[in-house]
C-alpha cells in the first residue's frame, strides 16, 4: 500500500557545524533559536546586517553537531559568511556529500505530529517539515539508502511542481523564486508565520531592523495567495489595481500563485471584490 509520494531534492547541500562553540556561534547569527534544535529540526535564515534575506536552511541535531541543509544556490555564499563570522569561535565547518534530501508528501504520519518533530532517526532522520506540517515530511538519508527507503515504504514518485503547489496553497514562499537575495524582507514574505523567527532569543545579525518592522508596523507590502481569473498570467507579471502598479507575481503553478503586493491596495481589492489586472490577464486575491 502506498503511503505517500517522494521527491529527491537534487539541489540540496549539507554541512556540519562542529565544535564546543557551535551552539553559541549559530545563536548569534541565525533568525531562529538554536536551543529549540534539541530533539527537533528548526528552519531558519541568515540575514544581512541591514535585515535583508541572504539564505534559508534547515538545522538538524546530529549528536554533538548540527547538520545544515541548504540549497546549492546559497551554499557558497553561506559558507563564506560562516567563515567571516567565525572569528575565534571554536567551531569546524565541514562540508559533506554523504547525504540526500527527500521530501515525502501525502504522508499520514505528519498529520499527528508537530512541526519539526523527528519521528524516525535510525538509518536516516525523518522529520515533519518545521515550516508547516502540510508540507509533509523530510528525510535526510545516505545517498546509497534512498532506493531502500522508497521500496520499503512503497512511495510513488512525485514532481517538484506538485510540491511547490502545496507550498503556494499554504502561503509558504519558495526562496528560489519568491525572494531576492539582499533585497527581500522576511516579514513581507510571511516568515514569521512559518516558524523561521524567534522574537525572544536576543540579538542576531539583522535582528534590529526585523524587530523594528514588526513593532513599528512598517510593512508596506506582503505576500498574497492569488488565483488566475482570465487571460494569460505568468510568473513575473506586474499586477495593477485601477491601472496603478501594486506589485508582482513571484511564482505560479497551474492557476494559483504568490504575489508581492502593496498591503493597502490588496486589502481594498479583497474588501471590494475587485479583480486585478496583469499585462494579458486578470487575477483574484485569495488571501
Amino acid at each position: 500500500m502506498t503511503t505517500g509520494k517522494y521527491i529527491v531534492l537534487k539541489e540540496a547541500k549539507f554541512l556540519f557545524i562542529k565544535g564546543k562553540d557551535n551552539k553559541d556561534f549559530l545563536q548569534g547569527i541565525i533568525t531562529n533559536d538554536i536551543n529549540k534544535c534539541n530533539k527537533k529540526v528548526i528552519y531558519s535564515c541568515l540575514l544581512s546586517p541591514q535585515g535583508k534575506f541572504l539564505s534559508d536552511f534547515f538545522i538538524i541535531p546530529f549528536n554533538d553537531s548540527f547538520l545544515i541543509e541548504i540549497n546549492q544556490k546559497f551554499f557558497n555564499d553561506f559558507i563564506a559568511k560562516l567563515k567571516l563570522y567565525k572569528l575565534r569561535s571554536n567551531i569546524n565547518i565541514d562540508e559533506t556529500n554523504d547525504f540526500a534530501s527527500v521530501v515525502i508528501i501525502n504522508n499520514s504520519s505528519s498529520n499527528s505530529t508537530e512541526e519539526g518533530q523527528i519521528i524516525l532517526d535510525k538509518e536516516y532522520v525523518e522529520y515533519v517539515d518545521p515550516r508547516n506540517k502540510n508540507l509533509g515530511n523530510r528525510v535526510v538519508i545516505k545517498q546509497e539508502l534512498i532506493n531502500n527507503l522508497i521500496k520499503s515504504k512503497n512511495y510513488s514518485l512525485s514532481n517538484i511542481n506538485e510540491y511547490q503547489k502545496i507550498m503556494i496553497q499554504n502561503l509558504i514562499p519558495n526562496s528560489l523564486n519568491d525572494l531576492i537575495v539582499n533585497k527581500s524582507l522576511l516579514l513581507e514574505n510571511n516568515f514569521d508565520q512559518i516558524n523561521a523567527l524567534d522574537w525572544d532569543k536576543g540579538c542576531y545579525v539583522g535582528q534590529e531592523l526585523t524587530a523594528r518592522m514588526k513593532y513599528r508596523a512598517l510593512l508596506k507590502k506582503s505576500l498574497r495567495l492569488i488565483k488566475k481569473d482570465s487571460g494569460k498570467v505568468l510568473s513575473g507579471d506586474q499586477v495593477f489595481f485601477k491601472n496603478i502598479n501594486i506589485g508582482q507575481i513571484t511564482s505560479l503553478i497551474d492557476n494559483i500563485g504568490l504575489a508581492m503586493l502593496k498591503i493597502e491596495d490588496a486589502d481594498n481589492a479583497i474588501k471590494n471584490h475587485i479583480i486585478l489586472t496583469t499585462k494579458e490577464g486578470t487575477i483574484k486575491i485569495v488571501n
